[in-house]
């Protein structure tokens, strides 16, 4: 029987291989993307996340970009939580022949990064390697527990912070996979500099609103199918997409499906959250300036349904996943 590759298995398959063993935070559930502790009355959250080149930057990148954008992945899922993202460490991999100038222009948008967020760089690690990749891990923290990555219960409200389509339509600028019509210059900016939620997933965690939060860098699809992982026999009904002009604008004149933009792109880390029932009329308000889009209800029946008139129609469980995409 022949071994199955990384390719076969999938991101999620090995991640389940480390899940056997990995120990449980008692505030977070456990498909959760951080770890969660308590010291005196506060509450700490740590999450890693790591940019390899290769992988994950378009040739529309700027070095300082590069190294921004490490440092946003990592902090989008700390706020995602509640939490404030404050210490950093990077572990800074980089092969030999790399320019004095382009290491600075990657350490100057990995400080800008941090500044961003109003965090503080701690320890890190620097290496060889034969490309360049950035490994964060990320320390917040709050005053109260973190939001876990579930939907909470039957009946709430799923939101998101953030409109969905402009990265993934800006990706396939980017990749050249697609000569657009029209000029889309924005597109690809949100692909090279991405809006993390950070104040306003900060903002949601004082507010005591949400049963449940996660930050999209994976496409709304797996963000929503995370959230049903987490939780028993519940589902999504999505009844309005979370689509931005501009990806509206760039699917109409270039023949593009709008859905697939939204539901299956990426990169947007724009947050998806469980509202709790009892508390929509915060719905109306907005968060750091930025508006909350009601798109769904929490359902019983676990999985994602996409409401088109009086059918429903299931929602395919894919987006970015690493060894497949």
């Amino acid at each position: 029987m022949q071994e199955k590759t990384a390719a076969e298995l999938g991101e999620w398959k090995i991640i389940e291989l480390f899940k056997q063993f990995s120990a449980r935070s008692r505030y977070l559930e456990k498909y959760d993307d951080a770890w969660s502790f308590k010291i005196g009355k506060k509450y700490f959250s740590v999450s890693c996340d790591a940019l390899v080149y290769s992988t994950d930057v378009p040739k529309t990148m700027s070095f300082e970009q590069v190294g921004r954008k490490a440092i946003i992945a990592s902090a989008s899922d700390i706020a995602s939580k509640g939490h404030k993202p404050t210490y950093f460490l990077v572990t800074f991999n980089i092969p030999r022949n790399l320019k004095e100038s382009e290491i600075k222009s990657i350490v100057r948008g990995i400080k800008k990064g941090i500044k961003e967020v109003g965090g503080n760089l701690i320890a890190g690690d620097t290496n060889e390697s034969k490309e360049i990749v950035i490994s964060v891990t990320t320390i917040g923290y709050g005053n109260k527990p973190p939001v876990k990555r579930s939907l909470g219960k039957e009946g709430n409200i799923i939101a998101t912070v953030g409109d969905f389509g402009n990265a993934a339509a800006g990706l396939l600028l980017a990749l050249g996979k697609l000569k657009a019509k029209g000029e889309f210059s924005n597109l690809i900016n949100a692909v090279n500099e991405p809006i993390a939620r950070i104040k306003e997933g900060i903002a949601l965690g004082k507010k005591e609103i949400l049963a449940g939060a996660t930050d999209s860098s994976d496409g709304l699809a797996i963000s929503l199918y995370n959230m049903v992982k987490n939780s028993k026999n519940l589902g999504v009904v999505i009844e309005n997409l979370p689509a931005s002009e501009d990806a509206k604008k760039f699917a109409e004149l270039n023949n593009i499906n709008l859905e697939d933009l939204v539901l299956y792109g990426g990169e947007e880390y724009s947050l998806v959250i469980s509202v709790k029932k009892d508390k929509e009329k915060f719905l109306k308000e907005k968060i750091n300036g930025t508006k909350i889009t009601k798109i769904g209800r929490v359902v019983k029946g676990s999985g994602v349904w996409l409401r088109k008139g009086n059918k429903l129609i299931k929602v395919k469980n894919k987006g970015w996943e690493h060894f497949k995409t």
